[in-house]
């Protein structure tokens, strides 16, 4: 058997103000070829689940491409040319082929609300023919359509958030697409979408809400006939006109089946959603307890400021902590990110060991950030290079361009080039910040963070800061939702319409026959 991998994934914020070109990907992951297999096997991650699956299947790998980028506003239309161009052509090349396996986000947007993922699909389908089995992997967080459904054979989301089992879903797409390869079975599916956005703070599926709601999953899935059952809670700022949550239903030729269990969790997800709703706190209020006496000496009180969320499409350039920090006269010890390629160049200029005066932040999102003035002294400077650690993305090499400690009494400004995933406490360690020595650390992440920082924390607190990934949806300028819509209208009773889907497939899938 023969079967192409690839991978391209983004996450698009629609209110994100920093546009997704070439660059952002070249700047994170972007491979080609054999570098692929080289760079991924081992990891983590979708890429890597493929891989195995298919090596122990004794199937020839195709490699094209693995694109990713850190979380931000939508895909300028040549940067989502240059990819799924080049996929398009490694399909075309390598012909013919048996199947696709891609790794996707599934709330990808081509400028300015073009469905990414969907179209992807869609071309692979149309260029390898509908003999080629496709199976594709998604985020918790993808807005599922109906051009992903009518594309591919298998679609499989992540079980996790955090996200943890990246490995897991991608060898459980695999391993589907090599069972309908081998006739064993034939995946039909019906998709429900649920009228709501929700916030991710309270999205865990370790405890909440979405920890029930997994339950309900994987009592699914357990039913006989079922293959794989998905639920996604959809990142809650996409301004798209078909946005919402979804489940996903996929069994073995039956279509009754994969139809009743898909209405049957959108009834239950539909029923639970006040649950999602998180407190805020106001931020004066968590510094103050965080410099209080009461929790000295019990770890780090950690500050998710996620409406600055850099893996929720935010810039990174948020003020309002740093602000509030430096308007206290205390000796706290705090580590806060931000992005500011402008600050970095003056600290190298200024050197290691010096000070001088800065204006920090606020320069990208002119609409909720201002900078702050101060005067710092240079720490560090470093190449803003860092592997992840934990168990997200476990081996992946992260890079934040070139980055810069400030230190300012005790609290320390990681100022870097351009945005990172600031969830893993490697990007703190990686400047030589150990985040259990600290009184406060600030992430930029609403749920991501909590399997690093829940273990060292004595306490968590989801400040109220504006930004562009704010928990207070009624806050964002949305233009595109489709009506009714959850929390905007937070009283009717929505009519759960199911899409089926499925691909006939000539019984063993295409070319090795």
């Amino acid at each position: 058997m023969k079967v192409l991998i690839a991978q391209f994934q983004q996450e698009t914020n629609s209110f994100s103000p920093v546009a997704s070109g070439i660059a952002m990907f070249r700047q994170a992951v972007l491979l080609e070829g054999d570098a692929v297999l080289t760079t991924l096997e081992g990891t983590a991650t979708e890429m890597a689940g493929f891989i195995d699956a298919l090596r122990e299947a004794d199937a020839a790998i195709v490699p094209s491409v693995a694109a990713h980028a850190v979380s931000s506003g939508p895909l300028e239309p040549d940067a989502f040319e240059q990819i799924a161009a080049r996929i398009e052509r490694d399909a075309l090349a390598h012909g013919p082929l048996d199947g696709i396996l891609v790794c996707c986000h599934g709330a990808m947007l081509v400028a300015p609300d073009r469905d990414a993922t969907g179209l992807l699909l869609a071309r692979l389908r149309k260029s390898a023919g509908d003999g080629v089995v496709i199976a594709a992997t998604l985020d918790l967080h993808a807005n599922v359509t109906a051009l992903m459904t009518e594309s591919a054979d298998i679609l499989v989301g992540y079980r996790t958030y955090p996200h943890v089992d990246l490995y897991e879903t991608g060898r459980k797409a695999a391993d589907l697409l090599l069972r309908t390869l081998r006739g064993d079975i034939r995946p039909v599916g019906a998709l429900v979408k649920v009228p709501m956005l929700v916030s991710g703070e309270n999205g865990s599926t370790s405890a909440g809400p979405m920890q029930q709601l997994m339950e309900r999953v994987r009592e699914a899935e357990a039913c006989e006939g079922a293959l794989s059952v998905s639920v996604f809670q959809m990142q809650p700022w996409l301004d798209v006109g078909d946005a919402g949550c979804a489940v996903l239903a996929v069994t073995n030729g039956e279509r009754e089946l994969a139809e009743s269990l898909a209405r049957s969790l959108a009834d239950f997800f539909w029923r639970i959603r006040e649950q999602f709703s998180v407190q805020l706190t106001p931020l004066a209020e968590a510094v103050d307890f965080a410099l209080s006496a009461e929790r000295a000496g019990n770890g780090p009180v950690v500050f998710a400021d996620s409406a600055d969320g850099t893996g929720s499409g935010s810039p990174g350039d948020g003020t309002a902590i740093i602000r509030e920090l430096l308007c206290r006269e205390t000796n706290a010890r705090a580590y806060v990110s931000v992005v500011d390629p402008e600050t970095v160049e003056r600290a190298i200029a200024i050197g290691v060991g010096n000070s001088g005066a800065f204006d920090i932040g606020g320069k990208i999102d002119r609409r909720f950030q201002t900078p702050v003035r101060a005067t710092a002294r240079v720490k560090l400077i470093g190449d803003g290079s860092f592997t992840f650690k934990g168990p997200q993305f476990t081996g992946v090499e992260h890079r934040m361009g070139r980055t810069a400690v400030l230190q300012i009494r005790r609290t320390f400004i990681v100022a870097m080039e351009r945005p990172a995933f600031n969830w893993d406490p490697e990007l703190y360690r990686s400047v030589g910040l150990e985040p259990r020595d600290a009184d406060i650390v600030v992430v930029k992440s609403p749920t991501a963070f909590r399997v690093n920082y829940e273990p060292m924390a004595s306490a968590i607190y989801w400040v109220d800061t504006p930004g562009a990934s704010s928990a207070n949806l009624l806050r964002m300028p949305f233009a595109r939702l489709p009506q009714p819509m959850y929390p905007f209208q937070p009283a009717f009773e929505p009519h759960f319409e199911v899409a089926a889907w499925g691909h006939a497939r000539p019984a063993g899938g295409g070319s090795h026959e």
